[in-house]
C-alpha cells in the first residue's frame, strides 16, 4: 500500500473515531481555558511579581558568570546600559 494512501486511511479513521474527537475536544477546552486563565492573571498583574523574580533571578547568575570571567581575565561587556532584560 502507498504510504500516502495509508496515513489518508489513517487520519480518515481518527477523524470518525469518538474518541479521538473526544480527545481532541478536551485538549481544546484545556489550551482555551488556560490561555484565558493567563490573560486575566497577566490582566490583574498577578504575574508580574513570578516574572520579575525570574529575571532577578537571571540578572544574578549573569553577574556571577561575569564575575567569573572576570577573574579568569576574559573581557565582558555588559554593562547596565546592555543588559537584555531591560527591554522586557
Amino acid at each position: 500500500m502507498d504510504r500516502h494512501l495509508l496515513w489518508r486511511q489513517i487520519r480518515r479513521s481518527l477523524a470518525q473515531s469518538p474518541v479521538s474527537s473526544g480527545l481532541l475536544a478536551i485538549f481544546a477546552g484545556t489550551t482555551l481555558y488556560f490561555g484565558i486563565d493567563t490573560f486575566y492573571k497577566r490582566v490583574a498583574g498577578e504575574l508580574d511579581e513570578p516574572i520579575q523574580q525570574r529575571k532577578e533571578f537571571y540578572r544574578m547568575k549573569r553577574e556571577k558568570t561575569r564575575q567569573k570571567l572576570e577573574a579568569l581575565g576574559v573581557y565582558t561587556d555588559e554593562t547596565e546600559e546592555n543588559d537584555r532584560n531591560k527591554v522586557l
